[in-house]
């Protein structure tokens, strides 16, 4: 057996959290851990997978398409500089 393959095993079946549990355990009985400390490992942080890209096409600037009900001068309009 390899040290890959039984590190699965170990994994899938409990047996590390058993360990660290006991580990954490016996620090914890001897006074050496300080609770007060607390830490977040930034590995454990991950953006979801579709934050990785930028956007493709740049955003739509709201007003700037001519189309029905817009406000946008068009060539039939009487407003300045149309025609």
């Amino acid at each position: 057996m390899t040290v890959y393959e039984r590190h699965r095993r170990w994994s899938a079946d409990g047996s590390w959290d058993k360990i660290w549990g006991a580990v954490l355990a016996d620090a914890d009985a001897d006074g050496r851990i300080d609770w007060s400390m607390v830490s977040v490992d930034s590995t454990s942080c991950r953006a979801h997978r579709h934050a990785a890209g930028a956007r493709k096409k740049p955003p739509r600037v709201p007003g700037k398409d001519a189309r029905s009900g817009s406000t946008a001068p068009t060539r039939d309009s009487d407003a300045p500089g149309a025609g």
